[in-house]
Protein backbone atom coordinates (compact mmCIF):
# COMPACT_ATOMS: atom_id res chain seq x y z
CA UNK A 1 0.00 0.00 0.00
CA UNK A 2 2.93 2.43 0.34
CA UNK A 3 3.47 2.29 -3.14
CA UNK A 4 -0.17 3.32 -3.62
CA UNK A 5 0.06 6.12 -1.44
CA UNK A 6 3.23 7.46 -3.41
CA UNK A 7 0.95 7.26 -6.31
CA UNK A 8 -1.56 9.66 -4.92
CA UNK A 9 0.33 12.19 -3.66
CA UNK A 10 2.18 12.02 -6.67
CA UNK A 11 -0.94 12.46 -8.78
CA UNK A 12 -2.03 15.12 -5.88
CA UNK A 13 0.95 17.22 -7.23
CA UNK A 14 0.50 16.50 -10.95
CA UNK A 15 -2.56 17.52 -10.79
CA UNK A 16 -2.32 20.40 -8.66
CA UNK A 17 0.52 21.67 -11.13
CA UNK A 18 -1.10 20.71 -14.53
CA UNK A 19 -4.22 22.97 -13.70
CA UNK A 20 -2.35 25.96 -13.33
CA UNK A 21 -0.48 25.37 -16.09
CA UNK A 22 -3.70 24.83 -18.40
CA UNK A 23 -6.15 27.98 -17.19
CA UNK A 24 -2.87 29.93 -17.32
CA UNK A 25 -2.35 28.52 -20.63
CA UNK A 26 -5.31 29.01 -21.35
CA UNK A 27 -6.45 32.38 -20.89
CA UNK A 28 -3.20 34.09 -21.96
CA UNK A 29 -3.81 32.08 -25.22
CA UNK A 30 -7.24 33.17 -25.63
CA UNK A 31 -6.50 37.04 -24.67
CA UNK A 32 -4.23 36.99 -28.14
CA UNK A 33 -7.36 35.76 -29.87
CA UNK A 34 -9.08 39.01 -28.92
CA UNK A 35 -11.44 37.22 -25.98
CA UNK A 36 -12.29 39.61 -23.21
CA UNK A 37 -11.60 39.07 -19.56
CA UNK A 38 -14.92 38.32 -19.16
CA UNK A 39 -15.63 35.85 -21.66
CA UNK A 40 -12.16 33.87 -20.56
CA UNK A 41 -13.48 34.27 -16.70
CA UNK A 42 -16.72 32.31 -17.97
CA UNK A 43 -15.08 29.77 -20.21
CA UNK A 44 -11.70 28.94 -20.23
CA UNK A 45 -11.37 29.43 -16.20
CA UNK A 46 -14.43 28.01 -15.00
CA UNK A 47 -13.85 24.40 -17.15
CA UNK A 48 -10.20 24.54 -16.46
CA UNK A 49 -10.41 24.67 -12.77
CA UNK A 50 -12.69 21.46 -13.30
CA UNK A 51 -10.54 19.68 -15.90
CA UNK A 52 -9.14 17.22 -13.03
CA UNK A 53 -12.57 16.64 -11.97
CA UNK A 54 -13.19 15.53 -15.82
CA UNK A 55 -10.11 13.82 -16.50
CA UNK A 56 -10.16 11.87 -12.82
CA UNK A 57 -13.65 11.03 -13.94
CA UNK A 58 -13.24 9.96 -17.19
CA UNK A 59 -10.27 7.69 -16.26
CA UNK A 60 -12.94 6.23 -13.14
CA UNK A 61 -15.42 5.63 -15.00
CA UNK A 62 -13.28 3.63 -17.98
CA UNK A 63 -12.24 1.75 -15.66
CA UNK A 64 -15.18 0.86 -13.88
CA UNK A 65 -15.27 3.06 -10.93
CA UNK A 66 -18.22 4.32 -10.81
CA UNK A 67 -18.88 5.03 -7.16
CA UNK A 68 -15.09 7.00 -7.12
CA UNK A 69 -16.18 9.01 -9.98
CA UNK A 70 -19.47 9.79 -8.48
CA UNK A 71 -18.29 10.43 -5.21
CA UNK A 72 -15.28 12.45 -6.87
CA UNK A 73 -18.02 14.93 -7.62
CA UNK A 74 -20.10 15.52 -4.60
CA UNK A 75 -16.80 15.11 -2.68
CA UNK A 76 -15.04 18.10 -4.50
CA UNK A 77 -18.38 20.05 -4.00
CA UNK A 78 -18.67 19.65 -0.85
CA UNK A 79 -14.68 20.46 -0.40
CA UNK A 80 -15.08 23.24 -2.26
CA UNK A 81 -17.55 24.89 -0.14
CA UNK A 82 -15.98 23.74 3.33
CA UNK A 83 -12.07 23.87 2.83
CA UNK A 84 -11.73 25.94 -0.11
CA UNK A 85 -14.18 28.95 1.15
CA UNK A 86 -12.83 28.34 4.69
CA UNK A 87 -9.72 28.64 4.08
CA UNK A 88 -9.91 31.74 1.72
CA UNK A 89 -12.01 33.49 4.21
CA UNK A 90 -8.98 32.94 6.83
CA UNK A 91 -6.88 35.01 3.85
CA UNK A 92 -9.58 37.96 3.79
CA UNK A 93 -13.33 38.51 3.92
CA UNK A 94 -15.06 37.31 0.92
CA UNK A 95 -16.91 39.86 -0.61
CA UNK A 96 -20.62 38.12 -1.92
CA UNK A 97 -22.23 39.76 -4.91
CA UNK A 98 -25.76 39.79 -5.00
CA UNK A 99 -26.04 37.81 -8.25
CA UNK A 100 -24.31 34.91 -6.76
CA UNK A 101 -26.89 34.51 -3.70
CA UNK A 102 -29.82 35.21 -5.97
CA UNK A 103 -28.94 33.06 -9.15
CA UNK A 104 -25.83 30.95 -8.58
CA UNK A 105 -25.93 29.39 -5.92
CA UNK A 106 -30.02 28.21 -6.04
CA UNK A 107 -29.07 26.71 -9.34
CA UNK A 108 -26.21 24.87 -7.39
CA UNK A 109 -28.75 23.55 -5.49
CA UNK A 110 -31.08 22.50 -7.99
CA UNK A 111 -28.39 21.06 -9.59
CA UNK A 112 -27.54 18.90 -7.06
CA UNK A 113 -31.27 17.79 -6.80
CA UNK A 114 -31.39 17.32 -10.22
CA UNK A 115 -27.90 14.70 -10.00
CA UNK A 116 -29.24 12.94 -6.86
CA UNK A 117 -33.18 12.27 -8.13
CA UNK A 118 -31.37 11.09 -10.94
CA UNK A 119 -28.96 8.36 -9.21
CA UNK A 120 -31.82 7.41 -7.23
CA UNK A 121 -32.38 3.95 -9.32
CA UNK A 122 -28.97 3.28 -9.14
CA UNK A 123 -27.83 4.59 -12.97
CA UNK A 124 -27.26 7.77 -14.73
CA UNK A 125 -27.18 7.02 -18.62
CA UNK A 126 -26.09 8.99 -21.93
CA UNK A 127 -29.66 10.46 -21.93
CA UNK A 128 -29.33 12.31 -18.57
CA UNK A 129 -25.92 13.27 -19.00
CA UNK A 130 -26.64 14.78 -22.26
CA UNK A 131 -29.25 16.74 -20.49
CA UNK A 132 -26.76 17.56 -17.80
CA UNK A 133 -24.11 19.04 -20.61
CA UNK A 134 -26.84 20.85 -22.55
CA UNK A 135 -28.24 22.43 -18.93
CA UNK A 136 -24.46 23.77 -18.91
CA UNK A 137 -24.14 25.27 -21.83
CA UNK A 138 -27.80 27.34 -20.85
CA UNK A 139 -26.57 28.29 -17.78
CA UNK A 140 -23.19 29.64 -19.28
CA UNK A 141 -24.82 31.10 -21.87
CA UNK A 142 -27.55 32.56 -19.31
CA UNK A 143 -24.48 34.01 -17.20
CA UNK A 144 -22.50 35.55 -20.12
CA UNK A 145 -25.43 37.80 -21.10
CA UNK A 146 -26.44 38.73 -17.94
CA UNK A 147 -22.82 39.56 -16.56
CA UNK A 148 -22.94 41.26 -20.49
CA UNK A 149 -25.88 43.26 -19.53
CA UNK A 150 -24.88 45.02 -17.38
CA UNK A 151 -21.35 45.94 -18.58
CA UNK A 152 -19.84 43.61 -15.80
CA UNK A 153 -16.50 42.01 -16.08
CA UNK A 154 -14.51 39.42 -14.60
CA UNK A 155 -10.78 40.54 -13.97
CA UNK A 156 -7.97 37.84 -14.29
CA UNK A 157 -5.37 36.89 -12.43
CA UNK A 158 -2.66 38.26 -14.96
CA UNK A 159 -3.18 41.64 -15.58
CA UNK A 160 -1.34 41.34 -19.40
CA UNK A 161 -1.19 43.17 -22.36
CA UNK A 162 -2.05 40.75 -25.35
CA UNK A 163 0.72 42.25 -26.99
CA UNK A 164 3.38 41.17 -24.37
CA UNK A 165 2.23 37.45 -24.65
CA UNK A 166 4.41 35.10 -26.69
CA UNK A 167 1.61 32.58 -27.89
CA UNK A 168 4.23 29.94 -28.57
CA UNK A 169 5.17 29.55 -24.65
CA UNK A 170 1.71 29.72 -23.77
CA UNK A 171 0.53 27.00 -26.16
CA UNK A 172 3.77 24.86 -24.52
CA UNK A 173 2.23 25.89 -20.97
CA UNK A 174 -1.17 24.81 -22.42
CA UNK A 175 0.01 21.47 -23.56
CA UNK A 176 2.46 20.73 -20.18
CA UNK A 177 -0.54 21.61 -18.27
CA UNK A 178 -2.50 19.18 -20.09
CA UNK A 179 0.04 16.87 -19.81
CA UNK A 180 0.83 16.67 -16.34
CA UNK A 181 -3.20 16.55 -15.95
CA UNK A 182 -3.78 13.22 -17.52
CA UNK A 183 -0.58 12.01 -15.78
CA UNK A 184 -1.81 13.20 -12.24
CA UNK A 185 -5.70 11.85 -12.74
CA UNK A 186 -4.33 8.16 -13.90
CA UNK A 187 -1.53 8.18 -10.91
CA UNK A 188 -4.27 9.44 -8.43
CA UNK A 189 -7.14 7.17 -9.70
CA UNK A 190 -5.37 3.68 -9.73
CA UNK A 191 -3.49 4.84 -6.77
CA UNK A 192 -6.90 5.79 -4.61
CA UNK A 193 -8.48 2.14 -6.26
CA UNK A 194 -5.23 -0.03 -4.62
CA UNK A 195 -6.13 1.69 -1.62
CA UNK A 196 -9.73 1.49 -1.79
CA UNK A 197 -9.31 -2.31 -2.50
CA UNK A 198 -6.70 -2.85 0.47
CA UNK A 199 -7.98 -1.18 3.39
CA UNK A 200 -11.60 -2.84 1.96
CA UNK A 201 -13.15 0.47 1.57
CA UNK A 202 -15.46 1.62 -1.25
CA UNK A 203 -14.53 3.31 -4.10
CA UNK A 204 -17.25 6.06 -3.40
CA UNK A 205 -15.82 7.01 -0.13
CA UNK A 206 -12.22 7.48 -1.78
CA UNK A 207 -13.59 9.26 -4.39
CA UNK A 208 -15.79 11.43 -1.91
CA UNK A 209 -12.37 12.57 0.13
CA UNK A 210 -9.19 11.59 -1.60
CA UNK A 211 -9.57 12.01 -4.74
CA UNK A 212 -12.41 15.07 -4.35
CA UNK A 213 -9.33 16.74 -2.22
CA UNK A 214 -7.01 16.77 -5.09
CA UNK A 215 -9.41 17.79 -7.72
CA UNK A 216 -10.14 20.76 -5.76
CA UNK A 217 -6.98 21.97 -5.90
CA UNK A 218 -7.05 24.28 -8.57
CA UNK A 219 -10.17 26.16 -6.91
CA UNK A 220 -7.84 26.56 -3.63
CA UNK A 221 -5.04 27.73 -5.98
CA UNK A 222 -6.80 30.77 -7.83
CA UNK A 223 -9.50 31.39 -4.62
CA UNK A 224 -6.68 31.89 -2.76
CA UNK A 225 -4.78 34.30 -5.29
CA UNK A 226 -8.07 36.19 -5.77
CA UNK A 227 -7.98 37.21 -2.16
CA UNK A 228 -4.47 38.24 -1.82
CA UNK A 229 -5.28 40.39 -4.31
CA UNK A 230 -8.15 41.87 -3.27
CA UNK A 231 -10.49 40.24 -5.72
CA UNK A 232 -12.57 38.02 -3.16
CA UNK A 233 -15.46 38.59 -4.25
CA UNK A 234 -14.28 36.35 -7.38
CA UNK A 235 -13.59 33.63 -4.27
CA UNK A 236 -17.15 32.45 -3.82
CA UNK A 237 -18.08 32.97 -7.60
CA UNK A 238 -15.25 30.57 -8.40
CA UNK A 239 -16.56 27.99 -6.21
CA UNK A 240 -19.90 27.97 -6.60
CA UNK A 241 -19.16 28.37 -10.49
CA UNK A 242 -17.06 25.72 -10.65
CA UNK A 243 -19.78 23.26 -8.40
CA UNK A 244 -22.26 23.83 -11.02
CA UNK A 245 -19.96 22.74 -13.96
CA UNK A 246 -18.83 19.77 -11.73
CA UNK A 247 -22.31 18.49 -11.47
CA UNK A 248 -23.34 19.48 -15.10
CA UNK A 249 -20.57 19.67 -17.38
CA UNK A 250 -18.11 16.92 -15.48
CA UNK A 251 -20.63 14.93 -14.59
CA UNK A 252 -22.38 14.58 -17.73
CA UNK A 253 -19.66 14.23 -19.93
CA UNK A 254 -18.19 11.07 -17.54
CA UNK A 255 -22.02 9.70 -18.23
CA UNK A 256 -21.27 10.01 -22.18
CA UNK A 257 -18.05 8.17 -22.27
CA UNK A 258 -19.61 5.35 -19.74
CA UNK A 259 -22.81 5.61 -18.08
CA UNK A 260 -22.40 5.35 -13.71
CA UNK A 261 -24.20 2.57 -12.34
CA UNK A 262 -23.71 2.44 -8.63
CA UNK A 263 -26.15 0.67 -5.91
CA UNK A 264 -28.93 2.67 -5.16
CA UNK A 265 -28.89 4.50 -2.25
CA UNK A 266 -24.85 4.06 -1.77
CA UNK A 267 -24.49 7.92 -2.31
CA UNK A 268 -27.54 9.29 0.28
CA UNK A 269 -25.10 10.40 2.68
CA UNK A 270 -22.61 12.32 0.19
CA UNK A 271 -25.91 13.81 -1.29
CA UNK A 272 -27.54 15.12 2.02
CA UNK A 273 -24.06 16.37 3.03
CA UNK A 274 -23.85 18.51 -0.21
CA UNK A 275 -27.40 20.24 0.35
CA UNK A 276 -26.35 20.47 3.97
CA UNK A 277 -23.15 22.45 2.55
CA UNK A 278 -25.00 24.61 0.00
CA UNK A 279 -27.54 25.40 2.31
CA UNK A 280 -25.24 26.69 4.77
CA UNK A 281 -24.29 29.45 2.36
CA UNK A 282 -27.61 31.38 2.67
CA UNK A 283 -27.17 32.48 6.48
CA UNK A 284 -23.50 32.86 6.01
CA UNK A 285 -23.87 35.30 2.80
CA UNK A 286 -26.59 37.47 4.32
CA UNK A 287 -24.52 40.25 5.29
CA UNK A 288 -23.03 39.95 1.68
CA UNK A 289 -19.68 39.27 3.52
CA UNK A 290 -17.86 36.12 4.67
CA UNK A 291 -16.04 37.05 8.06
CA UNK A 292 -12.90 34.72 9.43
CA UNK A 293 -15.36 33.73 12.48
CA UNK A 294 -17.98 32.32 9.81
CA UNK A 295 -14.98 30.98 7.85
CA UNK A 296 -13.80 28.62 10.90
CA UNK A 297 -17.34 27.27 10.85
CA UNK A 298 -17.10 26.29 7.43
CA UNK A 299 -13.72 24.80 7.91
CA UNK A 300 -15.57 23.15 11.55
CA UNK A 301 -18.23 21.88 8.83
CA UNK A 302 -15.81 20.47 6.96
CA UNK A 303 -13.79 18.52 9.60
CA UNK A 304 -17.26 17.05 10.95
CA UNK A 305 -17.95 15.62 7.64
CA UNK A 306 -14.84 13.77 6.83
CA UNK A 307 -15.54 12.21 10.80
CA UNK A 308 -18.81 11.42 9.90
CA UNK A 309 -17.26 9.44 6.83
CA UNK A 310 -13.99 7.82 8.73
CA UNK A 311 -15.82 6.62 11.35
CA UNK A 312 -20.01 6.24 10.66
CA UNK A 313 -20.07 5.64 6.61
CA UNK A 314 -17.00 3.41 6.59
CA UNK A 315 -17.78 1.03 9.60
CA UNK A 316 -20.64 0.87 7.90
CA UNK A 317 -19.69 0.04 4.53
CA UNK A 318 -17.36 -2.46 5.78
CA UNK A 319 -20.38 -3.97 7.73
Amino acid sequence: MAFSLVLVVVGLIGLYLGGDLLVRGASRIATTLGLSPLAIGLTVVAVGTSAPELLVNSLAAFRGANGMALGNVIGSNIANIGLILGITGLVAAITVQSSVVKRDIPIMIGATLLVAITTANGKIGRIEGAIMVLAFIAYTTYTYRQAHSSQADIPLDDDISPATINRTNEIIRFVAGVGLLAVGAQLLVVGAEDIAHTLGISDVVIGITIVAFGTSLPELTSSITAAREGKTEMALGNVVGSNIANLLLVLGVTTLIAPIVIEPGQMRFGFISALVFSLFLFPLARDRVFSRRESVLLLVAYLIFLALVLFWLVPMAQS
